[in-house]
């Protein structure tokens, strides 16, 4: 009898190890230091976030706001409602990834520092080329700034984008051109055709188009490629050197030393977040399975939210050309651009938990999209213009941000979409 007992006890301490070990394996661990540090970089990365936004309203208010503001919503509008729901969305990966590496990869600790250092060497590297880059933006220079500097000659161009006679400005003022651009980007879709190349292939015959008189909002009037090129160019020499005074620089631009930083880091640190999901997904799932349907869910809001900052960006791209002139006949490459192979990354690794079909559909999808837009490029970037650039109406902006309050709703109670019999294979 001692001995079934000693027996019986001995299959009791069995099964409570085994139903220990099962709760462990299903119940998410705590995580309290990789909370504490990831919360507290997203924190102050989306107070910068909303200071940036709110410091640039502040000082523009009276300026030109919407003109700015939309013609700028790359960094002052996306990141304000979008990025911050981007930042939402992967705090959870971010924390799982950091808690995996510091307590469930063999020199975990080592590696996870050693790839934080690379993220902030990256960011500060291309943080230094961007301030440093020679050509400046309208909005780094302060209101007085722009209300003081004059058209030359004074009282030039017509008085809209009529055929109204009207002396053509060698230069117009900056305000006077930036308002006239948003007048003609919110009744058209797109400025491309305004953004003429000003360095035509030297071995080819000279476009008709370059040739043509068309409408220069720098000159506020019609003139031909060559001569509009060159009031362009002046246009964007003031702007630059105005800018090399300090005491010409708008408070948006002073703090932009620690706003730019912040924003970069953030476009590295999910990049770099969306391609260790992937690599380590099947052992994240192994170790975190109570945890996969939340960051699937998270990835996939995510990557939704970012698409749209590339199109602000190249929408930006193109009102500043059409301003200051289009010196180059290639497709411009800007930091953005990677979010595009990236979301497709990401895509990729939602649609493998899917059925069969609805992934191979995807990739389909994915694939005629990246076609369309190398081959279209100009076309969607004449659609971001008007729909998220310099010609979207102001009220896009509480658009995006009901938008972002309801992707914040989702990603917290929304459903999960990956197959029924992903994580019961697992």
């Amino acid at each position: 009898m001692l001995v079934e007992q000693s027996q019986g006890m001995g299959h009791m301490t069995t099964n409570s190890t085994t139903a220990r070990a099962i709760a462990d394996e299903s119940d998410p661990p705590r995580m309290t230091g990789a909370k504490i540090f990831v919360t507290t970089v997203f924190v102050c990365l989306g107070l910068i976030f909303l200071a940036s936004s709110a410091i640039f309203v502040h000082e523009f208010s009276s300026s030109a706001l919407q003109p700015l503001l939309m013609m700028h919503s790359h960094l002052f509008v996306f990141f304000a409602t979008l990025g911050l729901l981007a930042l939402a969305a992967f705090r959870l990966p971010a924390t799982v990834l950091t808690h995996f590496y510091w307590h469930r990869v063999k020199y975990g600790p080592l590696r996870y520092l050693l790839g934080l250092f690379a993220v902030i060497a990256a960011t500060a590297y291309f943080s230094y080329g961007l301030l440093t880059q020679p050509d400046r933006s309208v909005w780094e220079l302060s209101p007085p700034v722009h209300q003081a500097t004059r058209s030359d000659p004074p009282n030039c161009g017509t008085p809209g984008v009529s055929n109204t006679p009207g002396i053509i400005c060698r230069r117009a003022s900056t305000l006077a051109a930036v308002e006239q651009l948003r007048s003609a980007a919110t009744q058209r879709i797109g400025l491309s055709d305004f953004a003429r190349i000003c360095k035509p292939d030297p071995l080819m015959e000279v476009p008709d188009t370059f040739i043509k008189e068309r409408y220069c909002f720098p000159a506020l009037g019609k003139l031909s490629g060559s001569n509009c090129c060159d009031t362009q160019k002046r246009f964007s020499q003031v702007i630059d050197q105005q800018w090399t005074q300090p005491d010409n620089r708008s408070m948006s631009s002073n703090f932009d030393l620690i706003a730019l930083p912040a924003k970069t880091f953030f476009i590295i640190v999910l990049l770099v977040i969306g391609v260790l999901l992937v690599i380590w997904r099947r052992t994240l799932d192994r170790a975190y399975p109570s945890l996969a349907p939340a960051i699937e869910r998270s990835l996939f809001i995510g990557a939704l939210a970012m698409l749209l900052w590339p199109a602000m960006d190249y929408a930006y791209l193109t009102a500043m050309q059409t301003l200051t002139g289009r010196w180059s006949g290639q497709p411009e490459l800007r930091l953005s651009l990677v979010i595009a192979p990236w979301a497709l990354l990401i895509l990729m690794y939602f649609l493998a938990r899917m059925s069969r079909k609805i992934e191979r559909m995807g990739q389909l999808v994915g694939a005629a999209a990246s076609i369309v837009a190398v081959l279209r490029y100009e076309q969607l970037n004449d659609w971001a213009v008007r729909f998220v650039g310099i010609g979207a109406p102001i009220w896009s902006v509480a658009v995006l941000a009901v938008t972002s309050l309801i992707g914040y709703a989702i990603l917290k109670h929304g459903p999960t979409w990956a197959s029924p019999s992903h994580h019961s294979n697992k």
